[in-house]
């Protein structure tokens, strides 16, 4: 056996999945709920999310066959989709960016999830083409997308904002978990 199928299969045998796209699974399982309740957050090692997360991004995306690197990115990308939002809240809009910047790259030219792209260019501080992005190219999540919007304009991506959650959040956090 190759040592990349051996790390490959390591990963899988650590986290109890059957393959990648079960360990996706298990990631969604553990994402969603920490996410939707406030508790996701990106510097909590002990969190599974985080641990698959680094997991993952030890192994070279070459010792994946075709079908598994693409499950590493779609877990990868959400983690990076939701660690955006939770670098927002922390009033951390430089490491927002680079999250930002990296789920983008993950999703590639044709995502399916219109959501990152319209974080990627408010945390940049590209209101004009988020604006115009929201009017074409958001095709899904709409409600998502105006409540992002809403979120901006009440100053959440500000860098002098207090770190305190809003009564918006919550909504915004449960529209987004969804994606």
């Amino acid at each position: 056996m190759k040592k990349e199928n051996e790390l490959v299969i390591g990963l899988l045998r650590k986290f109890r999945a059957d393959d990648m796209l079960h360990l996706s699974r298990i990631y969604t399982s553990f994402d969603q709920p920490i996410f939707k309740n406030g508790r996701w957050n990106y510097d909590n090692p002990r969190l599974v999310v985080n641990k698959i997360k680094s997991s993952l991004e030890k192994i070279p995306d070459y010792c994946f066959d075709k079908r598994g690197l693409m499950w590493k990115r779609e877990i990868l990308w959400f983690w990076y989709h939701h660690a955006i939002s939770v670098a927002i809240n922390h009033g951390n809009l430089e490491l927002a960016r680079e999250f930002a910047n990296q789920a983008v790259k993950l999703q590639g030219r044709n995502p399916c999830n219109q959501i990152t792209r319209l974080l990627w260019h408010l945390v940049h501080g590209r209101i004009k083409q988020a604006r115009r992005w929201f009017q074409t190219g958001v095709k899904a999540d709409q409600e998502t997308a105006k409540e992002i919007l809403r979120w901006y304009d009440q100053g959440y991506f500000f860098n002098n904002r207090k770190p305190e959650r809003r009564k918006n959040e919550t909504k915004y956090a449960r529209s987004v978990s969804a994606n």
